[in-house]
């Protein structure tokens, strides 16, 4: 009877482990199109047999087994792979965004089209050819400084498109600082959330489906470190270059997830503005500067704007004002980056921790202000040398003070001044005793001289006067052939900085022509030497997210071959265990039967 009994418990137990195991089964095949979900499967095992060694137990043939029971469900996740998966995504994040800056960078100069500065260029030096040979002409001299004005028009409107691209990045690196904060949030909830249901003696295998997806999401921002806690959960750290070593220690890394001590955690914050920061009296402070930046990269209130003051150096301050970002404590205190202490008062850069990813979203924010600016210098020299070209060669002087008051055609439109008494506009004296005026022209304030648009007859063409008494047209020729002249552009900004440095070099010769430098390059040489690279690296930065792409897809594919839900294999298992279902039932019929026979055969 108590056998019967025994085998009975049996079939039980065999119904429930294969109900069990159908219901994992239609959670898998439920979710076979989630994203982020990681097929499940339970673990089936032996149940403790009958007979084990004991003072009561009878000495008998063998164990007998008691039947089976899901020990674990567990999830089929291969960490290795998804190592692999979240290094390759950081490193594709950081890709991506190069790669649309770049097509971005490439816009604002439209190369090639009838619209682009080199057309522009072409067309300009190529009026001031055909003014040459008709230098008394109105109408010539029209058309050359309404081209001047369109050629200082597209530098201005290139100048600013790549600039507002720097600008964008700006609002790029906040957002992504913002969402980045919110993902850590969730993550601490989920990992606390997990380290509760695994005490419990659970396995939470679809909270760390939550987790990994976020933790997925985040790698794609910057390269990240996991360390497993107790109770699976998790430290979580960046992979990055901003924390140092305190006296005889090692570099601190501060968690931004904590598993034992969420008070601990740390969080990224926004930097503002940068400005030179000032004394009780108003004054500035040498190589102090406060720092103003948004806790968490939130925006949304007044009370999330704090500020620090620092002392850092020149490049120092161009590092901060790439890269943007700094770490602080949940308190929203900028933190030392030997022990992650809170700062407060004046700090040195030193001091301050500057989070700089080695990967992902924000490496490439970094990089691309970085490209701007290089893109932006090189531009500000293309107007630096096409404006104290011209107008040196226009006014036959290496300075813009040269006794004549020769009008320039190109201006600074920050300092021009205009005297318009006369009902025309009129440069003010004043520009030319600036000379600063003219040195500070850039790529952002060149513009054409309004006196001249007003009056193009004022435009200095001759040198002299030919045998039938008209002008011989030497200056514009000397302003055209200013397209073949070797200038030392590329050292502007460096060894040149005046017009008098850019033209000292060679002087003029004998017809107003400037002199070749034999270790310089003509301006529309640079531009297109500047398009050209622009190019290069535009082609390279597609070339290597397509790379990126590819390897992270073989990745993602490894990955899903193991976690991902095969319906074919659902299918396959489900039949398995419907058939060991049906199984057991018929054992416990059978048992039902046999104690039928026992319990009414002893009524007979």
């Amino acid at each position: 009877m108590s056998g019967l009994f025994s085998t009975l418990n049996t079939g039980v137990r065999g119904l429930t482990t294969q109900q069990g195991a159908i219901d994992v089964t239609n959670h898998n095949v439920a979710n076979a199109n989630t994203d982020g979900y990681t097929r499940q499967r339970a673990q089936i095992v032996a149940t403790r047999p009958e007979g084990m060694p004991s003072m009561n137990n009878a000495v008998s043939a063998g164990q007998l087994g008691t039947g089976s029971e899901i020990n674990k469900i567990n999830r089929v996740r291969d960490e290795f792979v998804d190592y692999q998966v979240r290094q390759a995504n950081s490193v594709y994040g950081e890709n991506l965004v190069q790669q649309k800056a770049f097509s971005e960078i490439e816009g604002a100069f439209d190369e090639p089209s009838e619209d682009a500065l080199s057309k522009d260029f072409t067309t300009f030096f190529g009026n001031w050819s055909e003014l040459s040979t008709t230098p008394e002409s109105s109408s010539a001299r029209t058309v050359v400084i309404e081209q001047a004005a369109t050629v200082a028009n597209d530098i201005r409107s290139t100048y600013k498109n790549i600039s507002d691209i720097k600008n964008n990045t700006d609002g790029l690196i906040q957002s992504t600082v913002f969402s980045v904060n919110q993902k850590l949030n969730d993550l601490d909830q989920i990992n606390q959330q997990i380290r509760r249901v695994t005490q419990a003696g659970e396995t939470a295998n679809d909270l760390l489906d939550k987790r990994d997806v976020l933790l997925d999401d985040l790698s794609q921002e910057f390269g990240i470190t996991i360390d497993k806690d107790d109770y699976s959960s998790i430290n979580l750290l960046a992979i990055d270059d901003g924390g140092k070593a305190p006296s005889g220690g090692t570099v601190y890394q501060p968690k931004l997830i904590n598993a034992t001590d969420t008070k601990d955690e740390k969080r990224l914050s926004y930097v503002n503005t940068i400005t030179q920061a000032k004394d009780s009296d108003g004054h500035d402070i040498a190589g102090c500067y406060e720092v103003s930046y948004y806790e968490n990269g939130d925006k949304t209130g007044a009370h999330t704007l704090k500020s620090i003051k620092v002392n850092m150096s020149a490049s120092e301050k161009e590092e901060l004002e790439n890269n943007r970002v700094i770490v602080t404590d949940l308190d929203g205190n900028a933190i030392k980056n030997t022990d992650g202490s809170a700062l407060s008062g004046t700090v040195s850069y030193s001091d301050l921790y500057v989070f700089k990813p080695r990967t992902g979203e924000l490496k490439g924010y970094s990089e691309i202000k970085g490209n701007v600016d290089k893109y932006l210098t090189k531009l500000n020299n293309v107007a630096k040398a096409l404006a104290w070209s011209v107008n040196a060669v226009e006014s036959g002087s290496d300075k813009i003070d040269d006794g004549k008051k020769t009008p320039p055609i190109f201006v600074n439109n920050s300092k021009a001044e205009y005297d318009t008494t006369s009902g025309k506009d009129v440069l003010k004296d004043g520009y030319y005793a600036d000379t600063t005026a003219e040195d500070a022209i850039t790529a952002e304030n060149i513009s054409v001289n309004k006196e001249l648009i007003e009056d193009p007859m004022k435009i200095k063409v001759n040198k002299g006067t030919n045998a039938d008494g008209k002008g011989d047209g030497k200056v514009a020729t000397a302003v055209s052939d200013i397209k073949d002249a070797l200038l030392m552009v590329q050292n502007i900004g460096g060894s040149i900085n005046t017009r008098k440095d850019l033209v000292n070099g060679k002087g003029f010769d004998s017809d107003g022509r400037l002199n070749n430098n034999a270790d310089g390059t003509t301006v529309p040489k640079f531009l297109k030497d500047l398009v050209d690279a622009l190019g290069t690296q535009s082609q390279s930065a597609t070339s290597q997210v397509n790379h990126q792409k590819s390897l992270l897809n073989i990745f993602e594919q490894n990955r899903a071959s193991t976690s991902g839900v095969s319906l074919d294999e659902e299918m396959s298992n489900l039949i398995q265990y419907q058939h060991a279902y049906s199984a057991s039932a018929k054992i416990i019929s059978t048992v039902d039967e046999l104690l039928d026979v026992v319990v009414n055969g002893l009524k007979k």
